[in-house]
């Protein structure tokens, strides 16, 4: 699972290895920081995922949960009731993504 600000997305890729082949779930929207974080700009391949998919091309990538707050997923101790949105082309990765949860 990728949750990580765009800006340390490429240096966070470089730094990994072993996810060929491997479904990787990102979390994450487009933000930029300032008095409060606010959506930024899309990046030039449409989506966090697209751009992600770009750079991960030998892996199989899928967004999902990335319409739950942030704040809600320090709250360890509370059940999270929300409705999951799953995008992608890959069908079983989305099917693998919520059945482990």
């Amino acid at each position: 699972m990728f949750s990580v600000p765009s800006e340390t997305l490429q240096i966070t890729i470089d730094s990994l290895t072993g996810l060929e082949g491997k479904l990787v779930v990102s979390l994450m929207n487009p933000m930029e920081r300032g008095d409060f974080f606010k959506y930024a700009p899309p990046p030039e391949e449409g989506s966090a995922a697209l751009q992600l998919q770009r750079m991960l091309p030998d892996s199989r990538v899928i967004a999902a949960f990335n319409n739950i707050p942030a704040k809600q997923w320090n709250q360890i101790a509370e059940i999270l009731d929300y409705s999951v949105c799953v995008c992608g082309d890959d069908e079983e990765g989305g099917k693998k993504s919520l059945w482990n949860w």
